[in-house]
């Protein structure tokens, strides 16, 4: 028998607890318990800790997919995969070069990285999402030939 489903059930495991996580620091956050730089670390941070296991869910699924339904499941996973392309990118940029810039007071050197409204991250990072929007729309397409085929 394969690992292949509860490697997937684990990762998915570890994506949800870590988006937990990052939802708590946000809403710290908009309470203001929390203060720069500690929020941007933590709710970067948490958001980076998303990714790679949100990337092995979708290799497992795409891999325990019904063969007639592997397009869909392929499709899932190319999106996941451009997903976590571009939201490490923004993490990684914002965690090793803004906020230590910020920390220093020499943000106006890196500007152009910060992610703010509009900005350029601010586009990476909806870029991200918006892959991640797809996967999982192409996912759902498996689940719902799964589902028909309960029906029957």
């Amino acid at each position: 028998m394969s690992d292949i489903p509860q490697v997937g059930f684990l990762a998915a495991m570890l994506a949800f607890a870590a988006t937990i996580l990052y939802g708590s620091v946000q809403v710290l956050q908009v309470l203001k318990v929390l203060r720069p730089p500690f929020d941007g670390i933590l709710v970067y941070g948490f958001s980076l800790c998303i990714v790679v296991p949100f990337i092995i869910s979708m290799l497992a699924f795409h891999h325990t997919a019904p063969t007639e339904r592997k397009f869909w499941s392929n499709a899932a996973l190319v999106f996941t995969i451009m997903y976590g392309t571009y939201v490490t990118l923004n993490y990684t940029v914002q965690l090793s070069t803004v906020i230590p810039a910020a920390m220093k007071g020499e943000l106006n050197q890196v500007g152009i990285l910060d992610q703010t409204p509009h900005s350029l991250f601010w586009d990476v990072d909806a870029l991200g999402y918006i892959c991640m929007g797809f996967a999982t729309l192409f996912g759902s397409f498996v689940f719902r030939a799964l589902c028909r085929n309960l029906e029957n």
